[in-house]
């Protein structure tokens, strides 16, 4: 079930009075189908002191670079972006795919090892966990035909791809997924697999 983005007024009386019997913002969460983040700042309108450790500062500062909005249109990231037009971030010295932790931090788990985080909506810079689903590498492929953003058909490996197609091989290849596999998909050879997940080719992504 999709989580809430807006709550009523009897709601946010009810969470108040939660929160300031001891309860958590996940807790509360919880029980309301939120997001902690929205109750952290329905605490913060009512000051009303939370739990430290209730939401990580992690999340908290993740949410505060999305332009939320209404649930059925995309919600943009506000931090730094990648060449293909994907946002990004760093969590724990690691560089993340923003829409990507967007996804794990909504449903408080975390995308299994080569799988995807594909977006319905098409659009790179969204981190509304409505617009993502997670696929199979092969799901993603057939998400890239849907949408004409499949490799295209001339002989020199180079041309075949873009920008964005580079940084999924990339992605695939950090989440596991073989050499042989990949290069299946998009058409290339193995070993031009590896030129890219090194930086040997397309230093730039």
């Amino acid at each position: 079930m999709a989580k809430k983005t807006v709550l009523s007024n009897y709601e946010e009386t009810e969470i108040c009075r939660l929160c300031r019997s001891g309860l958590g913002t996940i807790d509360v969460g919880s029980l309301f189908n939120v997001s902690p983040t929205p109750i952290v700042r329905i605490l913060e309108k009512n000051n009303i002191k939370r739990r430290k450790s209730s939401v990580s500062y992690d999340e908290e500062s993740f949410w505060n670079n999305v332009e939320l909005c209404e649930p059925n249109r995309c919600w943009k990231w506000r931090g730094g972006f990648r060449s293909s037009g994907y946002g990004h971030t760093s969590r724990y010295r690691k560089d993340e795919s923003a829409h990507r932790l967007a996804w794990e931090f909504w449903n408080n788990k975390k995308i299994p090892k080569g799988m995807f985080a594909c977006h319905k909506c098409d659009n790179p810079a969204c981190c509304n966990p409505n617009h993502i689903f997670i696929g199979t590498p092969k799901e993603n492929s057939e998400d890239m035909v849907r949408k004409n953003r499949q490799v295209s058909g001339e002989r020199h490996w180079c041309s075949k791809l873009t920008k964005e197609q580079v940084s999924k091989i990339k992605e695939m290849r950090n989440n596991g997924e073989t050499l042989t596999a990949i290069g299946k998909i998009f058409g290339i050879t193995h070993g031009m697999v590896g030129h890219i997940a090194s930086g040997r080719n397309w230093k730039n992504i």
